[in-house]
């Protein structure tokens, strides 16, 4: 029996357009490059922070930005989309995605994230991936320094690491930033400019990375923003796929409407229902299962035991509307089982 992950449909879409580009990508050279400035004095981490402010427009003016629209369009040799990104220092984020016909949305307010996948269906975003998702679909503005790292736990790695790199054979001053977890992000600064010309991350999962590069600026409100860039991904074994490139179409700065980040009705409700206990159709008991089912679910209760509460949950609120959709039998008996246990175990017995 195939379960939903901890991340559905929407997230493997957004996965795609954002940071997880692997099948629409390829390669770059993002490298140390200890001889390559060689006519440029190499300045200190702070001096690289500090010099990127300054060359934004600074700091002033990025701490005046309180909202960003963002309108992507994306193409690749397939498939081509767009990606809408509505961003709020106070109120959070929506993101909403088009392919080919297809839609689909993720928002991010406060604690609460959502998903609208393709098909129309809503599902919370679990608690352990909000703070990684955001990270991931707001690149854009931690490279320009509107969002901060800090905010997600992310630190600057300054002892780990030199500050002169290269990206395609061009000098650059870069920071690095990483959690521990999930990887590194490192931003490349131009090293006569020092705009953010490039943003790279290094998954820690499969050590996927994914390198945008930037270009073509222009002032909005005082602080410069990148008008176009270039997404390249390098998969740590097997052929390199060809770039995404993406136009910044429209830019917007302090005209998001606060309400666009209200919550859709179908997100409060299942909010309300979030806590209650599940509805089954009676308890299981495990000798009820199949010798089969019962080593699957078994093994896999223990798995997310071990995972810890944060696996637990989002095991549950991503599985549960799956009880109702499956025909009876032995696969829907085992999800059941499955269910009940984990809930004993949030509840505390």
């Amino acid at each position: 029996m195939e379960f939903r992950a901890a991340t559905s449909i929407l997230l493997v879409v957004f996965a795609w357009s954002m940071s997880a580009v692997a099948a629409q990508t390829r390669g770059i050279d993002a490298q140390e490059a200890p001889g390559a400035q060689a006519d440029i004095a190499t300045p200190s981490h702070d001096e690289v922070a500090a010099r990127a402010i300054k060359a934004l427009g600074g700091q002033d003016a990025i701490d005046r930005i309180q909202s960003v629209y963002m309108k992507i369009a994306m193409s690749a040799p397939d498939p081509k989309g767009t990606r809408e990104i509505f961003w709020s220092r106070d109120n959070g984020l929506v993101v909403k995605l088009s392919i080919q016909g297809f839609e689909a949305e993720q928002g991010i307010v406060g604690s609460t994230g959502w998903q609208l996948d393709p098909s129309g269906r809503t599902a919370l975003l679990p608690e352990a991936v909000l703070k990684e998702s955001r990270r991931s679909t707001t690149q854009y503005l931690f490279a320009l320094g509107i969002e901060k790292f800090a905010d997600f736990g992310y630190t600057r790695l300054d002892a780990d690491h030199e500050v002169a790199g290269q990206i395609n054979g061009k000098p650059t001053h870069k920071l690095v930033y990483g959690d521990g977890k999930s990887g590194q992000t490192t931003i490349h600064h131009d090293a006569e400019s020092g705009l953010p010309i490039a943003i790279e991350h290094v998954r820690t999962r499969d050590s996927l990375t994914v390198t945008t590069t930037f270009d073509g600026w222009e002032e909005i409100d005082g602080v410069l923003f990148f008008r176009s860039g270039i997404v390249n991904a390098k998969p740590p074994e097997g052929e390199l796929p060809p770039p995404t490139k993406l136009d910044f179409e429209t830019i917007e700065v302090n005209r998001v409407d606060p309400d666009r980040f209200a919550l859709p009705e179908e997100v409060k409700a299942l909010l309300t229902n979030q806590d209650q206990d599940l509805e089954v159709e009676g308890e299981i008991a495990f000798e009820d299962l199949s010798p089969e089912s019962q080593k699957e679910a078994t093994e896999r209760i223990e798995a997310l035991k071990a995972e810890g509460p944060e696996s637990v949950r989002a095991f549950i609120e991503q599985n549960m509307p799956m009880v109702d959709e499956l025909a009876d039998g032995p696969q829907k008996d085992m999800l059941r089982y499955i269910l009940q246990e984990l809930r004993k175990e949030i509840q505390g017995g």
